[in-house]
């Protein structure tokens, strides 16, 4: 005879089963509703920048993405998105193509339909590309503040066989585990996504306190893009890039002797000679850590570090050693200004957190100046102790005091793309890269007379940095292209 369970025994067994239901339906509803996480819940006051990232938690639906026509350019045209044809929320909670535990990337078709084919289009197009992830493996306690970046730490490019290009994910506000791209192919070849995930719940702002653990991924399927036949190739004007296109996005062909990058709505036009040819006699204070100096570099010497003689120098990742050479002065002495045709140039070395200077009071003076270039953020992102939030502090300060002191001109560089991985003993990760060059992004918005943005990390992506060679820099030849970014900033109305 099976023995009879005793009315406490019969207790304790519903209130079990109670519990279990509880966690079930709090497990459900933290994957399904970002709002429920602290990270969405943010109140903002005016230092409190709301950045593209954070505008994503306030939409109702995709439409107003960030994609083609890019989050900071003005476009006319304002071209309709391939995501909002996509139903993100009903992606996410299918569980016939996806289980909800394994991490997925895939293209949607044109019309926004999933499909786990290959999806066939013709140049000029784009698409929708969606990520799914698995469970939040552990919930962040950090204070509830703006963290400018995503929470989920995924690196991403589109790669062809000849052509690969960047991706900037977003993370869809209805469904906290879903991110999106709208991603334009400009060239023909045939794409596949190559992905890594290396933290999760804004772990990447105190990569100290957490263990590293990437984990890769590639899509469920490709995208075969085909050109336009040859009797119907478009002739299209695009405009110069700079200007109404001061960020960018495109494409990088694999080609590492060259590094040739595509932009996919406007053509890298300005040459060095049209930069100068659109200063003319102008006095410039450039104040910029080691970055800036390879691309001044750059321009006082087209030929310097020239990749095709040298295809093994070192310069190419590193030319710290050339700190003391005697043709270049003005690297080390900014009372010996730096001549590029009628231009005056007075470079100041800055290789300390923008946080530290300003505490201890420094005002750099550059009153006599047309145009101050600033280069800040590489050394505070590598400072665990430093926030995004304290950056944009240091940042404002900076930027308010050369308006108050000089009728100057203001650019302000991007820090450094981070690719995968980590730095030494450092804090630099990808995450803590593009929240930084964030806060610069949205505080230019603020200022949009005088101040411009040189967009420098957009270019970035894996094989054109310099991590594997111990050092931040981007390899030589994509200087270059960073340069043209800025004579196109030069030639747009200075």
């Amino acid at each position: 005879m099976v023995p009879l369970m005793s009315s406490q025994q019969r207790h304790v067994i519903l209130v079990g089963i109670f519990f279990a239901f509880l966690l079930t339906l709090f497990y459900y509803q933290h994957v399904t509703h970002p709002a429920l996480n602290a990270h969405s819940a943010t109140t903002t006051s005016a230092l409190d920048l709301v950045l593209p990232d954070q505008q994503q938690h306030h939409m109702s639906a995709p439409k107003a993405s960030p994609g083609l026509s890019t989050i900071y350019a003005t476009d006319p045209s304002k071209r309709p998105q391939p995501c909002d044809k996509g139903d993100i929320s009903w992606l996410a909670s299918d569980r016939q193509h996806w289980d909800g535990w394994k991490t997925k990337s895939f293209f949607l078709k044109p019309d926004g339909n999933f499909t786990l084919d290959d999806v066939i289009i013709e140049q000029e197009n784009g698409l929708c590309i969606v990520v799914l992830l698995g469970p939040i493996p552990a919930a962040n306690k950090i204070k509830v503040v703006p963290h400018y970046a995503p929470p989920d730490l995924i690196t991403m490019t589109a790669l062809g066989k000849h052509y690969s290009i960047p991706i900037t994910l977003h993370q869809y506000p209805k469904q906290s585990n879903a991110y999106y791209a709208n991603v334009y192919f400009r060239n023909s070849d045939t794409y596949v996504l190559k992905s890594i995930t290396e933290y999760r719940s804004h772990f990447w702002e105190t990569p100290i306190q957490h263990r590293y653990q990437p984990f890769s991924f590639d899509s469920s399927n490709k995208a075969m893009v085909t050109p336009h036949p040859h009797d119907q190739q478009p002739e299209r004007q695009r405009p110069a890039c700079g200007g109404a296109y001061p960020t960018l996005e495109g494409s990088w062909r694999n080609d590492t002797t060259k590094y040739e990058f595509i932009p996919d709505h406007c053509d890298m036009k300005y040459t060095r000679q049209d930069g100068l040819r659109c200063l003319r006699r102008k006095t410039i204070h450039v104040y910029g850590d080691q970055n800036v100096r390879r691309n001044l570099k750059t321009l006082a010497s087209p030929t310097w570090c020239d990749m095709t003689t040298q295809p093994d120098a070192a310069c190419i990742c590193n030319d710290d050693n050339e700190d003391a050479d005697p043709h270049s002065p003005w690297v080390t002495d900014a009372t010996i200004p730096l001549m590029l045709g009628d231009n005056t140039i007075h470079y100041h070395p800055w290789i300390s957190s923008i946080t530290n200077l300003n505490s201890n009071g420094w005002h750099p003076s550059a009153a006599a100046a047309d145009i101050v270039i600033l280069g800040v953020g590489n050394a505070d992102i590598a400072l665990s102790r430093i926030t995004p939030r304290d950056f944009a502090h240091g940042l404002t300060q900076l930027i308010d005091h050369h308006l108050s002191t000089s009728s100057a001109m203001i650019i302000v560089r991007t820090p450094q793309f981070f690719g995968t991985g980590q730095h030494y003993l450092t804090s630099w990760n990808a995450g803590r890269s593009r929240a930084f060059a964030n806060v610069v992004r949205d505080l230019v918005q603020l200022y949009p007379r005088r101040v411009k943005l040189w967009d420098t990390h957009q270019l970035g992506i894996e094989h054109t940095t310099c991590r594997y060679h111990g050092t931040l820099y981007t390899r030589r030849n994509v200087i270059d292209v960073e340069n043209q970014l800025l004579m196109g900033l030069f030639c747009s109305g200075n």
